[in-house]
């Protein structure tokens, strides 16, 4: 084979992809631990992990509150996917 080496990773690097799976499924069995403890009107029936960082000034105020007309407008088809696959 010829071309440049593959690089090996550190033990303390992990790929986005991981961290993304790990982290994935770290929020599951939160919502799940939650859900076995909730009322069921109080249940979270779905839900989106968004990767995107949100800044001050765009989503968030710069006391860090949420400024939901302009999350709504961002992520507006993922809130519509939400609700066509019924959780709300």
């Amino acid at each position: 084979m010829t071309g440049a080496p593959t690089p090996r990773r550190s033990s303390r690097s992990t790929p986005a992809r991981e961290q993304n799976d790990d982290t994935r499924e770290a929020i599951l069995t939160a919502i799940e631990r939650v859900n076995t403890e909730s009322d069921p009107r109080e249940r979270i029936e779905t839900h989106a992990i968004v990767f995107d960082a949100w800044l001050p000034r765009a989503e968030l105020t710069e006391t860090l509150k949420l400024r939901r007309p302009q999350i709504a407008e961002r992520y507006a088809t993922t809130i519509e996917d939400m609700y066509a696959r019924g959780g709300g």
